[in-house]
């Protein structure tokens, strides 16, 4: 919200001032879209996203998340990350491997990240986790090879996700519960944006660089395996 509103301002298709695009939002978590389907994700369907949230994917999700910051830090003049406080240690970690990225001041002290004993004595555990395909780490390790830098939205998209957000608080307060949501599945959501091109999810910086100056072709949104199907088949 603050993100459109400090743009509030500007004409639709941005200003140069806040960067290329009117600036972008990277959603930069582990994004299983990119190895998901169907039938690849049976074996996970009774997996929610609050388990993600378990310990084990810790060094895959901010591994993911790292390598977004460090390639918007690459492509944009200024970068604000909100990230949760658990993930701040192991991302600093990692983003202290690139020479180039310097820290010049630290607010809050930051400690060894708890993934760094199992890194220390040789990743083990991780072995084993990953020696099942079907598991959920496995997954997240395909997703961190096949999504590297996180999805990125224009200020377009800001703008128009916002206003799906505000008409469904104006339905809520006139008529309650009971009210029907302003916006469809995730899955229509992102495959207008996609299609539209004010989606991404580039595999390299280079392909980053080439949707930041116009020039990347559409990409489809791919398959929403955390989706609730109910929701999916109601739309149709």
């Amino acid at each position: 919200e603050e993100f459109v509103a400090l743009r509030a301002d500007l004409p639709p298709d941005g200003a140069a001032e806040w960067g290329p695009r009117g600036g972008t939002i990277c959603l930069a978590d582990s994004d299983l879209r990119s190895i998901a389907s169907r039938k690849t994700m049976q074996g996970l369907t009774r997996i929610s996203v609050a388990d993600l949230g378990n310990e084990d994917y810790s060094p895959l999700r901010e591994l993911q998340m790292a390598q977004a910051m460090r390639a918007s830090l690459q492509t944009h003049r200024r970068v604000v990350a909100v990230i949760g406080k658990a993930h701040l240690a192991g991302i600093v970690r990692l983003l202290q491997q690139d020479p180039s990225i310097k820290s010049v001041r630290q607010g809050v002290p930051v400690e060894q990240p708890p993934w760094a004993k199992e890194l220390k004595a040789g990743g083990k555990r991780w072995e084993k986790l990953a020696s099942s395909k079907s598991s959920l780490f496995s997954r997240l390790a395909e997703t961190a090879d096949e999504a590297p830098l996180g999805t990125f939205l224009d200020l377009q998209a800001a703008r128009e996700l916002l206003d799906f957000r505000r008409l469904s608080e104006e339905r809520l307060r006139s008529s309650g519960l009971q009210a029907m949501p302003a916006a469809p599945p995730s899955s229509a959501i992102g495959a207008a944006l996609f299609e539209r091109g004010l989606a991404y999810t580039p595999r390299t910086r280079e392909e980053l660089e080439r949707w930041l100056v116009g020039e990347a072709e559409a990409q489809e949104a791919g398959y929403f395996p955390f989706e609730k199907q109910s929701a999916t088949r109601s739309s149709k």
